[in-house]
């Protein structure tokens, strides 16, 4: 494997992390504020802010992985040979 491919798994796997992250604690903070509305009290666990980040770090992995192995199927499906049917 090439080192860019290398950099930019790497990279898929930093930006997944960085947007999961994002969004896990948006969501959580969103969902806190209503709470506010609602019953008056700001109710934001930082305990569940650690869980989202490392579902994040989970969900990242998983996305760099889903796109490795499509890769992978890509280049098997690229060398294999063209099938011997005419064009038309």
């Amino acid at each position: 494997m090439a080192i860019i491919k290398k950099v930019n798994y790497l990279m898929l796997l930093i930006y997944s992390m960085a947007f999961f992250s994002v969004l896990g604690i948006g969501y959580r903070t969103i969902v806190a504020l209503i709470s506010l509305w609602t019953i008056g009290e700001f109710a934001y666990d930082w305990h569940q802010v650690v869980i989202g980040l490392k579902m994040a770090v989970v969900a990242s992995f998983a996305v760099t992985l889903a796109a490795f192995i499509f890769n992978k199927i890509d280049e098997y499906n690229a060398r294999k040979k063209p099938s011997s049917a005419p064009d038309k």
